[in-house]
C-alpha cells in the first residue's frame, strides 16, 4: 500500500470517524491517526491469496510504505545476522525479535521501534535476524537467539543484568521461548522481558481467534494457523503438507512450556485482536509460577500496535512504557 493512500486516509477525518464509530465503545478513544490506520489496515485484509511468498513481499512492501524506517549497521552475533540501533553511553543492551509468524520478516523491519528503545534507555537494541521457517522450523529462531545472546555475555562482556529482550508478535513468542530455553540450559536470565501482541500458541486455539476475527483489522484466524503450520515444519513454501509435528509441542508454543524461573516480563496486547487470549493466559500462567509480571490490555488497539511508532500517539506511548519498565530492571553496573 502506497504511502499516499496513508495520507488520503489521514485527511479525510469526516469519512473515517463516520465508517469507525461503532468500533470503539469501550475505552480510552483512539486518536484520528490510529483510526486511519486501522482502516487501512482493514482496507487491505482478504483481499489477496495468502502464500508464504506472497507474506514475505508483503513484509517487505509494509517496511517500506508504511513502517517509519531509521539507520542501523548490519553486524553479527553469535553467527547470526543483526542489526545495531543507537548509540546510547548507557549499558543497557535490548534484544529484538521481529515478528511475521516465523516465516517472514528481517531484522530492519522494526527500526523505528528499535531506534527509539535504544534511545530512551541510553543504550543499544541488537535486532536478530532469525532463521525462518519453514526452510528452518521451530525451534532454529530459539537456538539463533541463544547464540546471540551467549556471544554478547560470553564474548562482549555484556552482563546479563544489562541484557533485555522482546519483540512483537512472533517475535513476542520468541522472546519466552528464549526465556525457557535459557531456563533449561540454566543460562542466566535477562534483566527483563517484554512482550507486544505476543504468538505464544502457534496451534491458534485460545477463544479470541473465534471471537475477534472479523473485528481484527489486520489477522485472519485461517492464515495465522496455516502460517503455524509451517513454523512447525508441517508445510512448505507451497503449504504442502510434509510433516504432523504437534503445534503444541512447548518448544514451539510458550504458553504450554513451565514458566518457572524468568525473568520479569511486560505483556502487551490489543483489545482487538486475535492474540488477546493467549497474552491474557500466558501472563496468569507466569503469574501463577511466581514471575514478576506486568499486562497492558489496550482497549480497541490493533496487532502490534506499538511497531508504528512516530505514526501515532498510542504506539508512542506504548514504547515509552516499555522503555520505562526496561529501565526499572536494567543495573547498569
Amino acid at each position: 500500500m502506497a504511502a499516499r493512500q496513508i495520507v488520503n486516509l489521514i485527511v479525510n477525518w469526516n469519512w473515517l470517524t463516520a465508517s469507525n464509530k461503532a468500533d470503539w465503545i469501550v475505552g480510552k478513544p483512539p486518536s484520528w491517526r490510529y483510526l486511519a490506520m486501522d482502516k487501512l489496515m482493514r482496507s487491505g485484509k482478504g483481499k489477496t491469496k495468502h502464500t508464504l511468498r506472497g507474506q514475505r513481499t508483503l513484509m517487505v512492501d509494509f517496511k517500506n510504505n508504511i513502517l517509519v524506517q531509521k539507520p542501523g549497521t548490519a553486524c553479527t552475533l553469535g553467527g547470526v545476522p543483526c542489526h545495531k540501533y543507537g548509540n546510547g553511553t548507557g549499558k543497557g543492551v535490548v534484544l529484538y525479535f521481529h515478528g511475521g509468524c516465523y516465516v517472514s520478516g528481517e531484522a530492519d523491519c522494526v527500526s523505528a521501534i528499535c531506534t527509539t528503545l535504544a534511545n530512551q534507555i541510553n543504550g543499544t537494541t541488537y535486532s536478530v535476524d532469525y532463521r525462518l521457517a519453514p526452510e528452518h522450523p521451530l525451534p532454529a529462531a530459539t537456538a539463533d537467539v541463544i547464540s546471540v545472546y551467549k556471544d554478547l555475555i560470553e564474548n562482549q562482556s555484556v552482563d546479563p543484568s544489562n541484557i533485555t529482550c522482546g519483540g512483537e508478535s512472533a517475535g513476542g513468542g520468541l522472546a519466552l521461548l528464549f526465556l525457557q530455553e535459557l531456563h533449561r540450559q540454566g543460562l542466566p536470565q535477562p534483566a527483563a522481558a517484554f512482550t507486544i501482541s505476543g504468538w505464544f500458541d502457534i496451534s491458534c486455539s485460545t477463544d479470541s481467534y473465534d471471537t475477534l476475527n472479523e473485528r481484527d483489522p489486520m489477522l485472519i484466524k485461517q492464515s495465522i494457523k496455516d502460517n503455524g503450520e509451517a513454523a512447525a515444519g508441517n508445510r512448505n513454501l507451497d503449504f504442502e503438507k510434509i510433516a504432523s509435528n504437534d503445534l503444541k509441542d512447548p518448544l514451539m508454543s510458550g504458553l504450554f512450556a513451565p514458566m518457572t524461573g524468568l525473568c520479569p516480563i511486560f505483556f502487551l496486547v490489543g483489545g482487538a485482536e486475535l492474540m488477546k487470549d493467549e497474552t491474557i493466559q500466558a501472563h496468569q500462567k507466569a503469574t501463577d509460577a511466581g514471575v514478576t509480571t506486568k499486562l497492558m490490555m489496550r482497549e480497541n488497539m490493533m496487532h502490534v500496535w506499538p511497531i508504528f511508532v512516530d505514526w501515532f500517539p498510542e504506539a508512542n506511548e506504548a514504547v515509552s512504557d516499555i522503555a520505562t519498565f526496561l529501565k526499572e530492571h536494567i543495573k547498569e553496573e
